[in-house]
This record gives structure tokens, sequence and C-alpha cells, in this order.
């Protein structure tokens, strides 16, 4: 990705795509639910190589009640 797009890669609507080419990757559902969980999303981009997008999530604490299905 360029920095012009990376730039704008969280904006909803926002595609590298020609029209009728698909949607894009929906970057800015994932960014609302990260912040929305306490997390954060980072791209990390190599221009020619590829790239990245990773999420985090905040460490659950406690435990789960009940058992397996």
């Amino acid at each position: 990705m360029t920095q012009d797009v990376v730039a704008k890669a969280f904006e909803p609507f926002f595609t590298t795509k020609e029209i009728g080419e698909g949607t894009g990757l929906g970057l800015s559902q994932v960014l609302g639910f990260a912040q929305q969980s306490g997390g954060e999303v980072r791209i990390d981009t190599r221009l020619g190589k590829g790239t990245t997008i990773t999420l985090y999530l905040p460490r659950a604490v406690g435990t789960v009640e009940g058992g397996e299905g």
C-alpha cells in the first residue's frame, strides 16, 4: 500500500477497486470492532512486498463458566 492508501484505509466505503470489482477489505468495520473492544489495528506495509493488518484485542481476565457444549 502507498502511504496515501494507508491514510484512507479505515475510511468507510474506501476501496482501490474499480466499480463492479468488489468492495475492498471493510477495514472501517475492523477498526470499529477493535476500538469498541478496547483494542487497536495496525497496518505494516512494504511497497511491492505486501501488507499485514494486525488486530490487537485486550486479554480477557477471569474464568469461563460452564463447560464444553
